[in-house]
């Protein structure tokens, strides 16, 4: 469930009105903070860029840059700047499946269990913490192609039915079949929720698939 998005735009408006929760963490670190060695980090690394700076950084992105540049920030902030910073940058992130074995074993993500708290505003927090399980989710995509290996849902079934059959996702799938996957999830299987495009997104680690129809 993804998108071209511009960072340039989104982001002065997401500090404007997220003062909450991300100018108010903005606010307690400094831009000039210097190098210094971070022990929870990977060995040998070293923690150089503060969040402001990280974020910054996230504004000359498109999104199929993305995903590399969240790779090559791991190990360069603090675990909880690059969760908060991936949790910005998701919803735009082309390309999630091709990188769901670094992103869910290798990166801050395969750190951590239950809901990550430093991905979500506190609405979206909020929000997930109301949800009853098991969750029913929805995953629109393509036989064969995206389907079962799949860590993106929506909350919203007709939010998800549009996926395969958005123009960028057609292109590239001209042949397969479109699918709605319905599962369920609990609380602890989940990531974080995702709504800042308003798609209801729900990130898992694990589902139980309950049923599947061709659209």
């Amino acid at each position: 469930m993804r998108g071209s998005f511009n960072y340039a735009i989104w982001l002065p408006s997401l500090f404007t009105n997220q003062t909450s929760w991300l100018e108010s963490q903005l606010r307690t670190v400094p831009l000039n903070q210097t190098r210094y060695e971070n022990p929870s980090q990977n060995e040998n690394s070293v923690v150089d860029l503060t969040l402001k700076e990280a974020l910054h950084r996230l504004y000359s992105k498109d999104d199929t840059q993305v995903l590399s540049y969240l790779r090559d920030l791991r190990g360069r902030v603090r675990k909880d700047s690059w969760l908060k910073v991936a949790g910005i940058a998701w919803s735009s992130c082309e390309g999630t499946s091709l990188h769901a074995n670094w992103l869910f074993h290798e990166s801050p993500i395969a750190d951590r269990e239950g809901p990550i708290r430093e991905m979500m505003t506190k609405e979206e927090f909020e929000i997930l913490m109301s949800l009853k399980s098991p969750i029913t989710i929805y995953r629109g995509c393509f036989r064969n192609v995206n389907d079962y290996n799949g860590n993106c849902y929506s909350l919203d079934k007709n939010i998800a039915s549009k996926f395969p059959f958005l123009l960028r996702y057609r292109l590239r799938n001209p042949d397969a079949t479109p699918l709605l996957l319905t599962a369920t999830v609990q609380h602890n299987d989940i990531i974080a929720y995702k709504n800042c495009r308003s798609e209801q997104e729900i990130i898992i680690r694990t589902c139980r698939i309950q049923d599947e129809i061709e659209l």
